[in-house]
């Protein structure tokens, strides 16, 4: 057996590496009337050699056989916990890191292949088209009223400390399994999902960050994307901290709040756009944009979902 990875799904939005820089980990399985297990989370390194990637374990195919596979980007046996795979299911516990800066753009994939009883030519590879287990989270800040005509006070402006979720998933448990074989005897599709979810807090700091009067700017461009756990329907609580500074004098740090509703869904990008009111008043007035997920160095291409 040997593997490919489509080049569709090589996006690492973090560090806008891909999959070709560290290796992922699969986990398969072998069917006729028992099950045998072929893999067991094996890493898969590419070679730096056209679709060449390598796996210590050695497997064949056999004929007659129904054969699953699961692959998880990236290898790892420190982020994933209670890690089980069982008759072509595999799940496993994750929770976010306290620093979000370290989290993981985690991908999964699966194969499933049914061979004939007297189907002994040779099999291509097990291409996989990952997708990403998780929900990807992005801050927009405005100060001011971005639509007014007047005049920009340039002496006005805020310095972005930290956004602070409350009442987010912050652990789950992730399930993942193949499809079944349709006349085409082969496919990617898979079932997945989140349950068992823990609710906590996400303090985002960020770094850099200045919004000048009647302006616009991405809160994370320095700090990093934000990955979050798939979760149904929630009130999410937020607050955004920042130092005020009118007419170039530094008037102390302010703090804005808000709550809104949220179903972040796998695989799908989510920026909030917050306005901060320069005007002494409170409330942060939101907007929130729902997109796929992009690759982070082919803008153009989106990662699929399921």
């Amino acid at each position: 057996m040997t593997f490919d990875v489509a080049s569709i799904s090589r996006a690492d939005v973090t560090t806008a590496q891909s999959v070709y820089l560290a290796p992922f980990m699969v986990y398969g399985d072998m069917t006729f009337g028992t099950t045998t297990v072929t893999f067991a989370g094996d890493p898969v390194t590419y070679t730096g050699k056209g679709n060449d990637w390598e796996c210590a374990n050695i497997q064949f195919w056999m004929p007659g056989h129904d054969h699953s596979f699961v692959a998880v980007h990236p290898y790892s046996t420190e982020i994933y916990k209670d890690v089980k795979y069982d008759h072509n299911a595999l799940t496993f516990s994750y929770s976010l890191p306290a620093d979000h800066t370290e989290g993981t753009d985690i991908l999964v994939a699966t194969h499933r292949r049914k061979l004939d009883p007297e189907e002994f030519s040779a099999q291509s590879p097990i291409g996989f088209y990952f997708s990403h287990a998780l929900s990807l989270l992005n801050f927009t800040v405005a100060f001011g009223d971005i639509t007014s005509t007047a005049p920009v006070v340039k002496s006005d402006y805020i310095k972005v400390k930290r956004i602070e979720l409350a009442n987010v998933a912050t652990s789950g448990t992730f399930s993942i399994v193949p499809a079944q074989v349709q006349s085409t005897k082969q496919t990617n599709d898979f079932v997945a999902s989140w349950s068992q979810q823990s609710y906590g807090e996400i303090s985002i700091p960020v770094r850099n960050t200045t919004v000048n009067d009647k302006e616009r700017v991405d809160a994370l461009a320095i700090s990093g994307a934000v990955f979050a756990l798939p979760s149904p329907e929630t009130e999410v609580d937020l607050t955004i901290t920042y130092d005020l500074y009118s007419n170039n004098v530094y008037e102390g740090e302010q703090t804005a709040t808000a709550s809104f509703t949220a179903s972040w869904r796998q695989g799908q990008s989510y920026t909030y756009g917050l306005t901060i009111p320069n005007d002494n008043s409170k409330p942060v007035l939101m907007q929130v944009t729902v997109a796929d997920w992009l690759l982070g160095t082919d803008s153009g291409i989106t990662v699929p979902r399921k």
